[in-house]
């Protein structure tokens, strides 16, 4: 590369053009040769080398000799660049020899441009690759170095070494010697690592790196390699997505994180939708059943969603305990805003809104969410021009806002229906909650009963179970060259279910978008429900006097009515309006990396709506600028987690006094809290299990596996117990895989409990700690019918217990 400037990245990629820079300023680098892009974007995948590959490559082996092992590494335009780092994506090949090899390696490089895992990364057409050709070092040591932590964003150096090349420490392949660098102090970091490096290598190895840095103006991630004491520097990039501190903060108390419903940090795109989207249904719920507070306040803060409730008399921000019940029963019939809640609870009730709301959604709106969902599928929005994307937007963007409205005015009913049935069980048999909740049934697992009839298929055949199993990535590509039939089938079940989010997070990626969840889910196999209604129901009804049993009738029947519906609709009011959504920033994000304003197809998850509009019209400003510093925010925030709670948590006002319409409504929402997202539930014995909420009954032994979000679902293998933080409705395929469910956060009528009891399998909610307290592999016993999780064997590394 000798004689290149370093402004050739467009030619050689940036990886080259930084050692060629590095170089000129006098770091040492290895001896390098580079095959242009220009030379290579003329090889057509599967086809012999151009003359002009083969005259270069002539040119290399001469000067770096016939018989010298080399090292052939890719150098793609846009790798290791300042917003995206494609960190391990493209090959490399070390200990070539000879032309054939070196051919072989170069091909090997520009395939894999073509990877899933690239155009997942970047999306579009594959990237322009340079090829860089070096000697193979034989350092005494290698590693990676970073100048900033790039975990909690911290200005130390990072230096992680092991005895031979580095390329083990990048793949993960063994454990390094790995050190911190403070205010010139060198600090071994823990000792799993074999012992490769001396204090006097990390600070000089420390020294390199933060001239480096100097040189860029930026904190850098370096390859290093040390010969005879000399410090290689083998490549160099900037540290994408650095952790920095949110700017915004939370004012006032009482906020509460919604580990319930965003258990991770959501994207900035998702809480540019997410805040504020629920304060006027909420609002509207409230006066509509007469419910004693104003709504609710949400705040997003790096990602974190807190929430609040607003009451209808004083501040949010109040600390003060809620009245007696006399006081606030007296004060329910003669304060003003309260009065006219209680009178507002009473039409509620008389005008028959409780049975009003479950027949609307069952008989008009249900169908009619169901052809809006079709129609907006079936627009193409590649065709759209960039106004008519944009309009297709507050199209979508309204079907959310109309079906927030009715989730929450489906809310009261089922929580009603729930509470009536659950005190009644109480009164009369002594029954939990738990115990009673097993009588009901809902169509949570409607969705992955769309691939039961493939399943079996895939079950029956061998052949397509193997190559499934072998190419899990490419269902649909698999299908299509072993069972045609079942590959159309499979993408009419894509078309319909593959839209729908995993999380409340339009910016985060769908079912369709993962490939290997919908393998996992072909290849399952059939378990015994454990459950069993009917002899719950039949056990209730002999229990209870003759005199009880029409109550009992009358509510089980009201209770069966609109149980359902709760998950139903999260299904089709916001899972599927949230797919929209996702379907639609695809394609802007498509768009705007081709016009080169975003570097990667999921930096478009890092804007906000309105933001990609303009950029669309062409008013964009510096995008990248503000997806660096929102991706920081992002990063810092899973590194440093706010809070649960700001302030003391509220007490339970006592409703019992309340006028009897009111006190209905009021005493359900606040049972649907306690059991919902139950405090202070999690527990560990000594023998170190774990307690928490009886969700789903049964007893089930299993090798766990920890998700802690969306980025974990794909390693759920059939018949795991799945230890998690919470779920949400669209989590529901999991269900289907697993042979158990545990969570930190939940209770009896989470989505988690209704999934898992829906599925027969057993469930323990809301420990507080598993996912901290259980690791991978780990051998547990779930006892959801006594709320405890039991540890048999531990069989992972580094668990806490």
């Amino acid at each position: 590369m000798r004689g290149l400037g370093e402004m050739e990245s467009t030619r050689i990629g940036h990886k080259a053009a930084t050692l060629v820079e590095l170089s000129n300023a006098g770091f040492t680098t290895p001896p390098s040769e580079v095959v242009d892009a220009d030379a290579l974007s003329d090889w057509a995948a599967g086809s012999p080398a151009p003359q002009s590959v083969l005259e270069r490559v002539d040119e290399i082996i001469a000067r770096f000799g016939a018989r010298t092992p080399l090292a052939v590494r890719s150098s793609a335009i846009n790798e290791d660049g300042p917003d995206s780092s494609y960190a391990g994506m493209y090959t490399t090949t070390l200990g070539v020899v000879g032309k054939e090899q070196v051919i072989a390696a170069i091909e090997s490089c520009l395939s894999s441009t073509l990877s899933a895992r690239v155009q997942t990364y970047r999306g579009g057409k594959p990237p322009p690759m340079a090829v860089l050709v070096q000697p193979l070092l034989t350092p005494d040591v290698a590693g990676i170095a970073f100048t900033a932590d790039p975990v909690s964003g911290d200005r130390v150096v990072r230096v992680s070494g092991v005895k031979g090349i580095a390329d083990q420490v990048a793949s993960g392949l063994v454990t390094p010697d790995e050190w911190e660098v403070r205010d010139g102090t060198a600090s071994r970091l823990g000792e799993a690592g074999a012992r490769a490096l001396s204090r006097q290598q990390v600070l000089a190895v420390a020294e390199v790196a933060i001239a480096v840095e100097q040189h860029f103006g930026r904190p850098q991630d370096l390859e290093w390699a040390l010969v005879d004491d000399e410090v290689i520097v083998l490549q160099a990039r900037d540290i994408t997505a650095l952790p920095v501190p949110p700017k915004q903060a939370l004012d006032g108390v009482n906020w509460e994180k919604d580990v319930a419903h965003c258990p991770e940090p959501i994207t900035p795109f998702g809480a540019a939708l997410y805040e504020g989207a629920d304060i006027g249904p909420v609002a509207e719920m409230a006066r509509t059943y007469g419910l004693i507070i104003d709504g609710m306040e949400t705040r997003i803060i790096g990602g974190e969603v807190y929430v609040r409730i607003v009451p209808l008399i004083g501040s949010p921000d109040s600390s003060a305990k809620p009245p007696p019940a006399l006081i606030l029963g007296l004060a329910a019939r003669l304060h003003p805003k309260l009065a006219k809640r209680m009178k507002a609870a009473k039409n509620a009730f008389e005008s028959g809104l409780l049975e009003e709301w479950p027949r609307r959604w069952n008989e008009v709106e249900r169908s009619r969410f169901v052809s809006r969902i079709e129609a907006f599928l079936d627009v193409d929005l590649a065709g759209l021009d960039d106004q008519a994307l944009i309009d297709e937007y507050e199209r979508i963007h309204e079907l959310g806002r109309e079906g927030s409205h009715i989730h929450f005015q489906l809310f009261i009913p089922y929580l009603v229906g729930l509470h009536q049935l659950c005190k009644f069980t109480e009164d009369k048999l002594g029954w939990s909650v738990e115990e009673t909740l097993v009588m009901l049934q809902s169509p949570a697992s409607d969705a992955t009963k769309g691939l039961e009839a493939i399943r079996r298929r895939v079950a029956e055949e061998p052949r397509v179970r193997n190559s499934l199993a072998a190419m899990p990535s490419d269902p649909v590509g698999v299908l299509e060259r072993t069972a045609p039939d079942l590959a159309a089938q499979l993408s009419a079940w894509l078309r319909r279910e593959g839209w729908r989010t995993v999380s409340y997070d339009p910016g985060s990626p769908v079912v369709g978008e993962r490939p290997g969840m919908v393998t996992r889910l072909l290849l399952r196999q059939t378990r015994e429900n454990l459950h069993d209604r009917t002899e719950a129901i039949e056990r209730a009804r002999s229990l209870l006097k003759p005199e009880d049993l029409g109550e009992f009738d009358s509510l089980f029947a009201y209770a069966s009515y609109v149980y359902p519906i709760r998950e139903d609709n999260v299904v089709l009011t916001d899972n599927a309006p949230s797919g929209l959504m996702r379907r639609w920033l695809v394609e802007a994000s498509r768009r705007l990396l081709e016009r080169g304003l975003i570097s990667r197809l999921d930096d478009g998850s890092f804007l906000e709506p309105n933001e990609i509009h303009r950029a669309l019209v062409g008013e964009a400003s510096d995008l990248q600028d503000v997806i660096a510093r929102r991706k920081g925010e992002w990063a810092w925030t899973r590194a440093h987690p706010g809070p649960v709670r700001v302030g003391e948590a509220s007490a339970t006002p006592d409703v019992s006094r309340l006028p009897k319409a009111a006190r209905m409504f009021n005493e359900a929402i606040l049972w649907g809290i306690q059991h919902e997202y139950p405090a202070n539930q999690g527990s560990s014995g000594e023998d170190g299990g774990l307690g928490g909420a009886a969700g789903s009954p049964g007893v089930y032994r299993g090798p766990a596996r920890v998700i802690r979000g969306e980025a974990d679902m794909s390693k759920l293998m059939d018949g795991e117990v799945m230890v998690c933080p919470v779920t949400t409705p669209a989590w529901s395929s999991l269900f289907a895989i697993a042979g158990a469910v545990v969570t930190d956060n939940g209770g009896v009528l989470s989505h988690a409990a209704i999934v898992a009891r829906e599925h027969g399998i057993p469930a323990v909610l809301g420990t507080r700690s598993a996912t901290q307290e259980i690791g991978d592999g780990d051998y547990v016993e779930v006892d959801g019918t006594n709320g405890v999780v039991a540890i048999i064997e531990r069989r992972s590394v580094g668990t806490v217990g």
